[in-house]
């Protein structure tokens, strides 16, 4: 956790056990890791200062990202529509989902749902908008550690990207448009994410019905 005057950043490690059979002795084991930040607008406003201090036009990390998307830049302030939306949750902190990343060996088991419905359980009660901004990680691949194996990734940009889309509005997240921004009104039910069980057991049998 880092914290600065009017967000926080967490870096958050996801774990898990090396053995599928509970009979067996497990032991916990890193298998990825998850990036989110949350900002204090309230704080912000409550205090007379301005959104550009904290949502800089010229940042290219989650605070340019997260001014782009709820900011209109030309006036400083926030977009009508997220200003009503964090109006009538009576709640202005926002959170921004900014990476999950599992090791190799973790992909492809539908572990992604699960963590982030973990992420967003645990500061629900905290915000009052969650946003996402949705691309392949294969574009960023230059930052990548050799260990992530991003070139076993698709490599076809536009068909991953589309995947990706599909992928948020199952957990029930919302488009803006026809862009990659994303986000989750927490005052909102979401079906989608009441579905995911976040006390499923990932055992054997799990395993074998995947293969099959």
């Amino acid at each position: 956790m880092e914290g600065f005057d009017c967000y926080t950043q967490y870096t958050i490690d996801v774990c898990g056990c090396d053995s599928a059979d509970l009979e067996e002795d497990r032991r916990e084991v890193l298998i990825g890791k998850a990036r989110v930040s949350l900002f204090y607008l309230g704080y912000l406003m409550t205090n007379q200062l301005l959104l550009e201090d904290l949502l800089p036009n010229s940042s290219t990390d989650a605070r340019g990202y997260v001014g782009d998307f709820i900011m209109d830049r030309k006036t400083g302030e926030l977009k009508p529509e997220f200003d009503e939306l964090l109006a009538e949750n009576g709640n202005f902190n926002v959170l921004y989902i900014d990476d999950i990343v599992l090791l190799p060996g973790y992909r492809g088991y539908g572990y992604g749902k699960f963590i982030m419905k973990d992420i967003l359980c645990r500061f629900d009660s905290t915000v009052g908008l969650v946003l996402a901004i949705v691309y392949p990680l294969q574009l960023d691949s230059a930052s990548w550690l050799p260990s992530m194996q991003y070139h076993r990734m698709d490599q076809d940009l536009e068909y991953s990207s589309f995947k990706l889309y599909r992928y948020f509005l199952d957990l029930g997240f919302e488009q803006v448009e026809r862009t990659n921004y994303f986000y989750i009104n927490p005052g909102k039910v979401n079906e989608k994410l009441k579905a995911i069980d976040l006390e499923q057991l990932f055992d054997k049998e799990y395993y074998d019905n995947l293969i099959k």
